[in-house]
């Protein structure tokens, strides 16, 4: 069928009725597409007869006159080329079955790689070539057009880059590739085809997307954890897309992704062969590929649980792989094999190696069948102890319990020491479990595909128990989801984001919200990460919620989005730190806690000074008053030197007065900081738990911070709301929030006249949600104004002495082919002052007056913008628009015309798919193998050729006639016998071939008995089965060749290469 056309499908109604035993009607069969893994089924519908041949030939099929038969309609996945395998079922009765979908109806044709036909630009694609027995050969014109236009209209197509193909005899066909640079085309949608002489190529679709550009500086990403994925198909991706999300991931029991490529179907293969076609159209595209393709065309992108992919290795993917050698290297293959099945798509942004991953082992549901997670936890014990770690022992804690405060010197030293070491190892323990492994992990994605975004997931509020620059080592953002059984925690959002920020300093850190509370609840936590310095997140936006929910929050995040430079480039008030430093007995997490809640209520929300670098760098310079949790042991000497060196400096400490490790010099207050755990932990009763708390510190903590001399940048009323600062230029921003007293975070309580008040006169605010200026009153030497919260919980205010008065855009020249290059510059008045990085929207007008695209950025931030080289040139218009209170500008901007290569052309000979890749295979130095199995004896001059080469550049190679004999079958043991080993030794050294034998854990099912008994079973590992000790050459046809088309579609099919 054509593509988007109707499958039609006949039966004869009595067959029907007597199997199913009711009647025929409209709708009976549901229709599944087999190789789309989740997608939901399509329903048929009644449909007319078709023509009277098909009719006819329907009716012969199934011995049944024309008249009998009833006729059913359904539409297969929009935009699928290929084969497409389905189930049709009507709940008792199924078949399967499969059809080509295709425009090609001759011999002479194009065939996309990996049947994709859309793409961004600057994506490479090759294109198959495919030329019957007879084709004349010659030169031949590949040439496009859009889809509005006639193909066969020369003045409407576009000439792409002409090609010399050979004539074909003798062979039923022969195949050249073809690669198109996809830089060279604008974006849209067109058909692509072959003109040689006398014939051509039936056109192909082709889209090309524009070039992926962030929108905004704030990331928007929504992560799902325990609850739905997000939607995946072309209405949701839209709704998600519009909403401003720019990237999709899934945590659990399973990745987003399966672990199949694209195969050639064997039925539609035969089918299209009777017809005269080749066999390459009969590939059938899987999930993995289908859903892609939707995200790309949709611009969002998606990480996966990589870790999750295949197999079931969700709880062993929680158990970090730590030192024990065998789990390491099951885990960097499946890491580097699933990379390679999904690299070619850029909407796979990467991958996420695990969610609140626990290297001690941790299992939720079913009957725990990783045997190696004590092997993991003894290698790393191992590890440790190479590296001259020591746990203090059982008696030594107690010893230090009791001694810790002594005032003996050398009893103090010696508990000093205990309590250093103590830490050392903790600390010494994690690195060596995630900090040690991240770097191993990514670096084998990487090694497959270098710019692959490497992500780890925790759950906020979790990890208190983990060292946080250990977890997110190697990482490319710090990435949280806040999760509990029953709903946000109190002040979650902003103590994980500073908290993160402190013991990540540089590193990026994206949160998603807790979805456990309501719609305005998620809002203000999210505007709560937003202010206090993390640079992306969002909440989850499970499918089951429906697109209206998508739409709700999408307001929320369009808004944050907009303001994204708010978040990219101002600094959130860090004059004030709270101090986490770990001991023997506390790691200071939840004490840590209790103090920020208390600080953010009171207008100061602090910055979290770690341990680590108090120790490294003493105090940030940007600290003005350190405030300490209660501590119930000393503190680290180096750490009381860098607070002495900061009170030196000018700086003041705050501490509790029932501390046991007082500071010389501090500020005391007289009130106990109970933590969360003491007032019920994450259940929702903590809330209102907390406000008691701060009803009780409130006085004195307030008192102590006056003594210091720092007060609220922009002060509110806290038992109505809360205002976080954030400055940039010459703009204070205050991200305000409304939250009632005694109520829960989640609660949205509509406020009326919330007081901001800021120190001086001839301020201006400016509510950017409602874009209206707030009235001010001067009074005491500060300005008071007054905000409503009434549809909103949260909005942002924008303080500065002048309004902005003019937007001045910069331009570098441009020609196709190249960058436009720009940036807006916004000023209090022409040829004024700068406001510094304010908000700015910027949008690309081509000649023709369409809008490209608009992106949200920095004033001064530089927008880069890819033009195709077949651009239309001329004056290209870029609109820059301040976001504070709306002043614009259009600038034009003249691009030139440039010369460029043709888009499209011939590949050589020999097609190097990777040569990053196959670079780095020539240099290690390591023995190569050139092997020739049974029945390939005709290779074995060239084999022998291969080996002289590579000798004779200083390589080490050796050729390997494979006999049968030299292949054997190994299991996959947890704990292989003997004999495996000594076969598996075999395989390392060059003198056997594996085969991975699959086995299942044994689990010992007996009454009131579920137990995994290892020595009794093994594991399943990932296709291919095949195992070479060393890097090797092997030649089509064979076995080995053949299980690699389980990683990759460049193996040879019937026509292809020619």
């Amino acid at each position: 069928i054509a593509p988007d056309g109707l499958l039609a499908i006949a039966c004869v109604a009595s067959d029907y009725e007597s199997a199913a035993g009711r009647p025929w009607a409209p709708g009976a069969f549901a229709f599944y597409g087999t190789a789309l893994g989740g997608a939901p089924p399509a329903y048929a519908h009644a449909a007319e007869s078709p023509d009277a041949a098909l009719a006819q030939r329907a009716a012969a099929k199934l011995d049944a006159e024309p008249d009998e038969l009833v006729w059913t309609a359904m539409r297969p996945p929009a935009g699928l080329t290929g084969a497409f395998a389905f189930m049709v079922s009507n709940g008792q009765i199924a078949f399967n079955h499969a059809v080509l979908i295709s425009a090609v109806d001759q011999p002479f044709c194009l065939v996309p790689y990996r049947m994709r036909t859309a793409f961004e630009q600057g994506e490479r694609e090759i294109y198959q070539v495919l030329m019957p027995d007879g084709f004349a050969g010659g030169e031949a014109s590949v040439r496009c057009a859009g889809n509005a236009g006639d193909a066969a209209d020369a003045a409407q197509a576009m000439d792409l880059g002409r090609v010399t193909l050979p004539a074909v005899k003798g062979t039923p066909f022969d195949s050249r590739l073809i690669e198109l640079d996809l830089a060279a085309l604008p974006p849209g949608a067109y058909r692509l085809w072959l003109e040689a002489p006398g014939q051509r190529t039936p056109p192909v679709a082709l889209t090309v997307l524009p070039r992926w550009l962030p929108r905004s500086g704030f990331f928007l990403h929504t992560m799902s954890c325990c609850v739905g994925a997000p939607p995946s198909d072309d209405a949701g991706l839209d709704a998600l897309r519009a909403a401003g999300i720019e990237m999709t991931t899934t945590v659990g029991h399973y990745s987003s992704l399966g672990i199949n490529l694209p195969a050639i179907d064997p039925l539609v293969a035969a089918g299209a062969q009777a017809r005269g076609l080749p066999v390459e159209l009969a590939l059938r595209p899987d999930y993995n590929d289908q859903t892609l393709d939707r995200m790309l065309r949709h611009r969002v992108r998606m990480v996966d649980e990589i870790v999750a992919r295949g197999l079931h290795f969700y709880n062993e993917g929680l158990s970090y792989h730590h030192s024990y050698q065998p789990s390491i290297d099951r885990n960097v293959r499946r890491m580097q094999i699933f990379t390679q099945h999904t690299a070619d798509f850029p909407s796979w942004m990467g991958g996420n190696a695990s969610w609140f991953p626990s290297w001690w082992g941790y299992v939720e549901g079913g009957v725990p069948t990783d045997a190696h997670t004590h092997d993991r936890n003894l290698a790393l014990a191992a590890a440790c102890a190479a590296a001259g770690l020591v746990e203090p022992t059982a008696d030594e804690r107690a010893w230090y319990d009791a001694n810790m405060l002594a005032q003996d010197p050398e009893t103090r030293a010696k508990a000093d020491a205990l309590r250093r070491r103590g830490v050392e190892f903790w600390k010494g323990r994690e690195a060596l479990a995630f900090g040690k492994h991240n770097p191993i992990y990514n670096r084998a994605i990487r090694e497959v595909r270098p710019e692959t975004t490497c992500l780890l997931f925790e759950n906020a509020g979790h990890d208190h128990q983990k060292s946080t620059p250990a977890l997110f080592t190697d990482m490319d953002a710090a990435c949280y989801e806040s999760y509990t059984d029953y709903g946000e925690w109190p002040m979650s959002a902003g103590w994980t984001a500073d908290n993160a920020r402190g013991a990540c300093p540089g590193k990026p850190v994206w949160i998603t919200v807790d979805w456990g509370t309501s719609a305005e609840g998620q809002l203000k936590s999210l505007a709560t990460t937003f202010a206090r310095g993390a640079k992306g997140g969002a909440s989850p936006l499970p499918a089951e919620k429906g697109l209206a929910h998508v739409a709700r929050m999408g307001t929320g995040f369009q808004f944050l989005a907009q303001y994204g430079a708010i978040a990219a480039q101002a600094t959130p008030d860090q004059r004030v730190g709270v101090l986490r430093a770990m001991g023997m007995k506390s790691m200071q997490f939840w004490e840590s806690h209790a103090l920020y809640y208390h600080l953010v209520r009171l207008g100061r929300p602090p910055a979290v000074v770690t341990d680590d670098t108090a120790i490294a760098s003493g105090v940030p310079a940007h600290i003005e008053t350190l405030c300490i949790p209660r501590q119930v042991e000393p503190l680290d000497e180096r750490i009381v030197a860098a607070i002495a060196a900061f009170q030196k400096a000018g700086g003041k400490v705050i501490e509790p007065a029932d501390t046991v490790a007082p500071i010389d010099g501090a500020i005391t207050f007289d009130a106990t900081l109970r933590t969360l755990w003491e007032i019920g932990g994450f259940e929702q009763k903590a809330h209102q738990g907390m406000w008691r708390e701060f009803a009780q510190v409130r006085a004195p903590l307030a008192a102590a911070l006056a003594e210091a001399g720092i007060a609220p940048l922009v002060a509110t009323d806290p038992e109505r709301g809360l205002a976080f600062t954030l400055d940039a230029g010459a703009v204070r921003y205050a991200v305000v929030l409304a939250d009632a007293k005694d109520t829960k975070y989640g609660d949205f309580k509509a406020t009326e006249g919330l007081p901001l008040t800021i120190a001086g006169a001839g301020w201006r605010a400016r509510d950017l949600a409602k874009q209206i200026d707030l009235v001010g009153v001067e009074a005491g030497g500060a300005t008071t104004f007054s905000v409503d919260l009434i549809t909103e919980p949260t909005t942002i205010v924008a303080f500065s002495k002048a309004a902005p008065g003019a937007v001045q855009v910069r331009a570098q020249a441009a020609t196709l082919g190249g960058d436009l290059v720009v940036a807006a510059d916004v000023l209090d008045r022409v040829g004024g002052t700068a406001f510094g990085p304010v908000p700015v929207a910027l949008t690309i007008i081509d000649p023709s007056g369409a809008e490209r695209d608009t992106v949200f950025r920095a004033a001064g931030e530089e927008l880069r913008f890819a033009l195709a080289a077949r651009e239309p040139a001329g004056t290209w218009r870029v609109r820059a628009q301040e976001l504070l209170t709306g002043v614009a500008t259009t600038v034009d901007i003249a691009v030139a015309q440039a010369a460029a290569p043709p888009p499209a052309t011939l590949l050589p000979p020999v097609h190097v798919v990777d040569a990053t890749h196959l670079r780095a295979f020539a240099a290690r130095q390591a023995e190569k193998l050139v092997i020739v199995e049974p029945g390939q004896e005709a290779h074995l001059p060239l084999a022998q050729r291969l080996v002289d080469a590579i000798t004779a550049r200083g390589g080490a190679a050796r050729l390997w006639q494979v006999r049968y004999q030299d292949y054997n079958s190994i299991p996959l043991r947890w704990y292989p016998r003997a004999d495996d080993q000594a076969q598996m030794a075999l395989v390392d050294q060059g003198q056997l071939i594996g085969f991975r034998l699959n086995l299942a854990p044994f689990i010992d099912r007996r009454e009131f008995v579920q137990a995994h008994i290892p020595e009794k079973g093994g594991w399943t590992d990932i296709s291919p089965s095949y195992q070479v000790g060393s890097d090797c050459v092997v030649f089509s046809g064979g076995r080995l060749a053949n299980s690699l088309r389980d990683v990759t579609l460049w193996m040879e099919t019937a026509n292809v290469p020619g």
